[in-house]
C-alpha cells in the first residue's frame, strides 16, 4: 500500500503481543487469588482469630476500661466469643499506642469490623508488593519496568509465602508493618514525598518487633529525621487518645502482669516461636539469652547502614546523571537482608514469613544460579509446614522434633548467609569508580 505526498502520516505499526508478559501476569493473578482464597476461605474455625484480641482491646478502651486488667479483658471477651483461649486467659502484649487502630475497629459490630480489617490487610499486602517491586526491580527514580515478565513472576512467587494467607486468615498485623518498613526504605532511597513518613510509622507501629531492623537501617542510613518525626506524630496521637480512654490507676502493674502472662503462654514460647534462641534450644548454645541474638541483628543493621552511606555518597552523581539505571545489586540485597534477618534474630512466628518477600523477588531478579542456591533456604523459611510434613513422612527421628517456627529460622539463616555473601561480592565488583552512563548515538 502506498501513500501520496498529501496523505496523512503513516500510522505506527501495531505492537506485537508479548505472550511471556501476558503469561507472567496471568501467573501473578492466580497467585494473588490463591493468597486471598487461602486467607479467607480455608480453616473457618481460625478465621480472624488474632483480630478478636484487637477488637476486644478496642472495646475495653471505648468503655474507658483497661484491657490490661485480665478479668476485665476476659469479661469483654466472653460477651462476644464462647470459648476462652489460652492466650486470652493469660493476658495480652499489645503496646499502648495500639489504641490508634484498636479503638476505631471496635466502633462497629465484630463481623463488619473483621471485613474492614481484612480489606485493609489486603491493601497493605498490595502496598508491600508495590514497594518490593520498586526496591528490587525499580530504577533509581523509582520507576518499575512492568513490561518485564520477571517482575510479575517475582510478585507471583511472593503471593505463595505461607505467612500471607496465614496473616489474612488470622487477622495478623505483620503485613502492615512490612508495608511500612519497605515504604520507609523507599522513602530513604528516593528522598522525596517525606510527608507520608508518619503514615508509614503508623503501619510500622502495628507490629514493631518485626520492623525493628529495617527501621533501624533507615534511621542510620540517613532517614533519622523521617523516622523521628513520624514516630513523634504517632506517639502524640496515641497519647491524646490514651489519656482520655485508659484508666491510669494501676496501669503499669496491669500492663506488666498482662505482658508476663502473655509471654508465659506455651503458644508464645520456643519452640513455637522462631529465632536463634528457639533453633538452638536443645544445644549447648541454649544458654545464650535472646537479647544477645537481638543485639547481633542490630549489629547487622548497623553494618548495612554503614555500607549504604558509603555507597550512596559514591553514587550520588551517578544517580543524578543516570536516573533510569537499575538499582545496584548491593542495595536490593540490603532490602532483602534487613527484612529477612528479623526471622532469625528477632523472636517471630511462621506467619511473619511475609518478611521474606524481598528475598524471593531478589532471587528472581538474580537469575537461575541464585534461584537454585537460595531455593532450599527460601522453601524452608517460607513454607515450613511443607518441610515438617515431609520429615514426618520420611520418619527422620533426629529432625522430627523440629517445629514450624524452628524450620523457618533454619531456612532464613541459610538465606541471610547467602545474601551476605552476595552483598560482599557485589560491593567488590562495583568497587570501581562509578561513571555516568552516556547514551550511544545511533
Amino acid at each position: 500500500m502506498s501513500f501520496s505526498s498529501n496523505s496523512p502520516e503513516k500510522p505506527p505499526a501495531h505492537r506485537r503481543v508479548s505472550w511471556p508478559l501476558l503469561l507472567a501476569f496471568a501467573v501473578f493473578v492466580l497467585g494473588f487469588i490463591y493468597a486471598l482464597r487461602a486467607g479467607f476461605m480455608v480453616d473457618a474455625k481460625r478465621k480472624w482469630h488474632d483480630f478478636k484480641y484487637l477488637y476486644v482491646i478496642g472495646e475495653c478502651w471505648l468503655e474507658r476500661q483497661s484491657p490490661y486488667d485480665v478479668p476485665t479483658f476476659r469479661a469483654h471477651w466472653l460477651c462476644h466469643f464462647s470459648e476462652i483461649t489460652a492466650a486470652a486467659a493469660g493476658g495480652i502484649a499489645v503496646p499502648p499506642w495500639a489504641i490508634l487502630w484498636c479503638a476505631p475497629v471496635a466502633l462497629v459490630p465484630f463481623a463488619t469490623a473483621g471485613l474492614i480489617f481484612a480489606a485493609l490487610n489486603v491493601g497493605a499486602f498490595t502496598l508491600s508488593l508495590l514497594f518490593t517491586a520498586r526496591l528490587v526491580f525499580g530504577d533509581r527514580s523509582g520507576h518499575v519496568p512492568w513490561d518485564r515478565p520477571a517482575v510479575w513472576v517475582a510478585l507471583a512467587v511472593c503471593c505463595l509465602v505461607g505467612g500471607v494467607p496465614a496473616s489474612l486468615l488470622l487477622g495478623q498485623t505483620g503485613i502492615f508493618a512490612l508495608a511500612g518498613a519497605l515504604g520507609l526504605i523507599d522513602l530513604l532511597r528516593r528522598r522525596r514525598a517525606r510527608w507520608y513518613a508518619p503514615f508509614l510509622m503508623l503501619l510500622v507501629s502495628m507490629k514493631p518487633p518485626i520492623a525493628l531492623l529495617p527501621v533501624l537501617y533507615v534511621a542510620l542510613s540517613g532517614g533519622l529525621i523521617e523516622v523521628l518525626v513520624g514516630g513523634l506524630v504517632v506517639v502524640a496521637l496515641a497519647a491524646f487518645l490514651f489519656l482520655r480512654l485508659q484508666p491510669l490507676e494501676g496501669f503499669w502493674k496491669d500492663f506488666r502482669d498482662s505482658t508476663i502472662g502473655y509471654t508465659h503462654s506455651d503458644a508464645n514460647r520456643p519452640p513455637r516461636v522462631g529465632g536463634m534462641h528457639s533453633l538452638l534450644m536443645d544445644t549447648p548454645l541454649s544458654a545464650v539469652p535472646p537479647s544477645i541474638w537481638i543485639l547481633i541483628g542490630v549489629a547487622l543493621a548497623v553494618v548495612l547502614a554503614w555500607i549504604y552511606r558509603r555507597r550512596a555518597c559514591a553514587e550520588r552523581g551517578y544517580a543524578a546523571d543516570a536516573p533510569h539505571a537499575p538499582e545496584p545489586i548491593w542495595f536490593a540485597t540490603h532490602v532483602a537482608l534487613a527484612t529477612a534477618a528479623t526471622t532469625v534474630f528477632i523472636p517471630s512466628k511462621p506467619y511473619d514469613t511475609v518478611l521474606l518477600m524481598p528475598a524471593l523477588a531478589l532471587a528472581v531478579r538474580l537469575g537461575w544460579t541464585w534461584i537454585v542456591a537460595l531455593a532450599p533456604g527460601l522453601i524452608l523459611a517460607c513454607r515450613p509446614e511443607l518441610a515438617t510434613t515431609a520429615l514426618r513422612k520420611l520418619g527422620i527421628s533426629s529432625l522430627m522434633r523440629l517445629k514450624e517456627a524452628q524450620v523457618m529460622t533454619l531456612g532464613a539463616l541459610v538465606v541471610i548467609v547467602l545474601l551476605a555473601i552476595l552483598c560482599l561480592s557485589s560491593i567488590v565488583r562495583e568497587k570501581q569508580p562509578l561513571r555516568p552512563v552516556t547514551p550511544v548515538e545511533p
